[in-house]
């Protein structure tokens, strides 16, 4: 099957489709075009972008509610509560006055969406601006660049086997599909290698920690920005999310994901690699 994502006038997706393969097969070849045009034939208006249910292209498969960014022609998550974080509108954000803004950016699967919103529930009613990454999660940019313009860079990681398990189950990756498999293990490598040279100027946190005892997370973003944090109780921050249709049940182990097998050695080895490095930075 084939996914169509409709988008509004925001760039915003609201309703996303799919059709059979053989509706966009031109030559052999997929052809987006010929898709949107058998989408216009059923009567359905709009403007339709193809996604990938595997993240193959456009970044991320399109949901309803996420935004479509035209520059980057990619799907990004966005979240639009007022008191929630919201996308950094360009890289050049500088932090001004009393206000402090923090950055929250780390790989697929690690905890980003729940540090997201945990941060927003505990500094709720402070001046504080948060914001994804410079324009998407997992974006090196922001590990290069961001503490030198933010208050404070955050950088969930987790054990590099677990969070590409947790990926490929997400995502519903093909497990033979050996090479989509090996670039997103490479991906996580250059990510994790990148969060190393980095670590002197980031507040990195680990999954484990994250999931089971967020409280000492907040604390440590607390001693960070020197801001107090309320009182609140995490299970409403899950709640929450379920809520808005993110379905996170936490925590997310990988023994959830135990039926998941990497065969690959080429795949396995460059995983061993992300792995010592992962140790390397959680000490």
């Amino acid at each position: 099957m084939a996914s169509f994502a409709r988008i509004d006038d925001n760039n915003v997706v609201v309703e996303v489709i799919a059709i059979d393969n053989s509706d966009i097969i031109v030559d052999g070849i997929e052809s987006e075009q010929k898709g949107k045009d058998f989408i216009a034939s059923l009567g359905l208006e709009g403007n339709w972008i193809q996604t990938s249910y595997n993240a193959n292209f456009r970044f991320k498969f399109a949901g309803i509610g996420m935004f479509y960014d035209a520059e980057h022609d990619e799907f990004v998550e966005i979240l639009d509560n007022s008191f929630l974080p919201k996308p950094l509108a360009n890289g050049n954000e500088i932090r001004t006055g009393d206000r402090k803004t923090l950055v929250i950016d780390g790989f697929p699967r690690s905890g980003n969406v729940y540090l997201s919103y945990l941060t927003a529930f505990a500094f709720e009613g402070n001046d504080i601006d948060q914001k994804l990454g410079f324009k998407q999660l997992h974006n090196l940019k922001t590990l290069t660049e961001g503490p030198s313009k933010f208050d404070l860079v955050i950088v969930p990681i987790r054990n590099p086997i677990d969070s590409i398990k947790s990926t490929i189950k997400m995502f519903e990756y093909d497990p033979n599909d050996f090479d989509s498999i090996f670039k997103l293990v490479s991906e996580n490598l250059v990510w994790l290698q990148t969060v190393r040279e980095n670590k002197d100027n980031l507040l990195i946190i680990d999954f484990n920690t994250l999931t089971q005892n967020p409280e000492i997370v907040i604390n440590k973003i607390s001693e960070h920005i020197n801001v107090i944090p309320k009182i609140f109780d995490p299970q409403d921050v899950i709640d929450r999310i379920n809520s808005d249709n993110l379905n996170i049940h936490l925590p997310n182990n990988v023994t959830s994901n135990a039926s998941i097998e990497i065969t690959d050695e080429e795949t396995l080895s460059v995983l061993k690699q992300a792995t010592d490095i992962y140790n390397e930075i959680i000490g």
